[in-house]
């Protein structure tokens, strides 16, 4: 089945919020750094406020919308047979998502450092070593070498069943995906709530499907709240989440989850794209580097507020930043973008693919 171009056009022509796509990404980039720096580094407590942890959490929860959101549109616009469809996706998510995280798992082996800034380095086995790599740490129920590595695994399993997911709704089984969605949600929450750990491997996959509701609505929905708005349901989605307490603690079923994911996947179709300056630019840069910045900022608070902690708070926190930037940066530049375009190179030469031009992805995909 062709992925034809007429629905990319489609989608393309009723707007797709990438400006929109582009701040969520930093906001959610920019909530995790600063849930850890508070707890980790400007916090001298070893109790933090809820909020400050539920912050975290929910700057992870929207990296999943986004994620599967910008990767289903990016799927719109390939114009390759269904198989070709599928090896091209693996091979880009591949070059995409693995090369920076090695780097960073081989880093925190060279410097010893920590799982998380306030603890000390431990002896990292083998077998630990080898999940950290392939990113399978929930499946084998080892241990992260660095903290924010545990929600890749969760995102790499997730895109095995992106393209399935994709070529149903394109072939207008939209309501043959809600009902196995439904079956996912249901199997988790009997499952898990029965203390069977196994279904936690499905934790998390009704929050992906946030991203492609946001799809699906995209392809259909033709009203639009002025994108000057954009920013402040995005402000009032986060104080609600924060003084509400739905976040922290965790709740052995994630029900709260899922029901954000829900609620953003909702609202995002129905906002036009966002036109103030002073945010574009700005949100562009940091969703650019947003990779770097999630996977390096636990090292750069562990060395500024640990390791160097006699420089003083304002000297620790110009490094946190300066250092964080810089190595993020170093990131893109060195590592994430020759390998995104090796695996698109790749792609093309075995598929022979093809993209659309209209549609400019954000910033980035993952």
């Amino acid at each position: 089945m062709p992925c034809c171009e007429d629905v990319a056009t489609a989608v393309a022509e009723q707007g797709a919020p990438t400006r929109n796509l582009d701040l969520l990404r930093a906001v959610a980039v920019l909530l995790v750094a600063c849930d850890h720096l508070f707890q980790n580094g400007l916090s001298q407590s070893t109790f933090p406020p809820r909020y400050l942890l539920a912050m975290g959490r929910l700057g992870v929860m929207v990296f999943f919308v986004h994620t599967s959101l910008v990767l289903m549109l990016s799927m719109d616009r390939m114009t390759i047979g269904r198989s070709q469809l599928f090896r091209s996706f693996y091979i880009r998510r591949l070059f995409r998502i693995y090369p920076l995280s090695i780097f960073t798992v081989v880093s925190v082996l060279v410097f010893s450092i920590p799982h998380l800034p306030r603890e000390t380095f431990h002896r990292i086995l083998p077998f630990e070593l080898f999940s950290n790599f392939a990113l399978i740490q929930n499946l084998t129920r080892t241990g992260d070498v660095i903290g924010p590595l545990w929600s890749l695994p969760w995102e790499v399993q997730m895109y095995l069943a992106l393209p399935f997911i994709f070529v149903a709704i394109r072939s207008e089984k939209v309501t043959a995906v809600m009902i196995a969605t439904a079956l996912v949600v249901t199997a988790d929450a009997v499952g898990v709530g029965s203390g069977h750990r196994a279904f936690r491997v499905l934790d998390y996959m009704p929050c992906f499907m946030g991203g492609v509701l946001a799809y699906i609505l995209l392809r259909k929905t033709r009203l639009r709240v002025p994108g000057s708005l954009w920013p402040a349901a995005l402000v009032l989605l986060i104080i609600i989440y924060g003084i509400s307490g739905i976040g922290w603690p965790i709740r052995k079923v994630y029900y709260p989850e899922w029901s954000l994911c829900a609620v953003l996947g909702f609202i995002i179709p129905y906002f036009g794209d966002l036109t103030n300056p002073l945010l574009i630019w700005p949100a562009h840069q940091i969703a650019k580097y947003s990779y770097g910045i999630y996977l390096f900022h636990v090292p750069l608070i562990w060395l500024a507020f640990n390791r160097l902690a006699g420089i003083g708070p304002i000297a620790s926190c110009i490094l946190f930043v300066t250092g964080t930037s810089a190595l993020a940066v170093f990131g893109y530049h060195f590592i994430e973008a020759p390998m995104i375009r090796l695996g698109k190179r790749l792609a093309i030469d075995l598929n022979f693919t093809r993209e659309t031009p209209p549609f400019r992805a954000s910033a980035q995909e993952v």
